[in-house]
């Protein structure tokens, strides 16, 4: 029954040691682990089910201008996490809540995706234009 999440896509905040959102990984949830098995929360001590998720792609904030971009990584540094009911829960909602037509690169006034991706050393596939940063858990680095 509740392995109903596996399949899903997420959105986990990366935070910095002050709490602060630096960018964002999307991933999947690939796996249930039932409270059967044993496996204690980090929160209560007592056995609790897990849903295991993977990232796909992560996205760290870096400014060009006046602007703020989100450039994307391969998801290699970043390792999968075991989530609690409440974790998996807020990831998923914050996926679906997530703008990602609006959140997709465009170029402003005599700017171009180019450009912008020059002055960041990055290949303009890499380039996102942030949205709102919205403070959420960080994946375990």
């Amino acid at each position: 029954q509740m392995a109903k999440f596996v399949g899903e896509k997420i959105r986990r905040s990366i935070l910095d040691g002050e709490g602060f959102e630096i960018g964002y990984s999307i991933g999947n949830v690939v796996a249930w682990i039932p409270a059967e098995r044993g496996v204690l929360s980090g929160k209560t001590g007592q056995p609790v089910e897990l849903w295991q998720a993977e990232p796909i792609v992560y996205c760290l904030y870096e400014e060009a201008g006046s602007n703020e971009y989100a450039v994307r990584h391969p998801p290699s540094s970043l390792g999968g996490e075991e989530l609690e009911l409440d974790e998996i829960q807020e990831a998923i909602q914050a996926y679906s809540e997530a703008d990602f037509e609006r959140t997709w690169c465009k170029a402003r006034k005599n700017q171009t995706i180019a450009k912008i991706a020059a002055s960041l050393q990055v290949e303009p596939n890499q380039l996102l234009q942030c949205g709102r940063r919205q403070p959420r858990q960080a994946w375990t680095r």
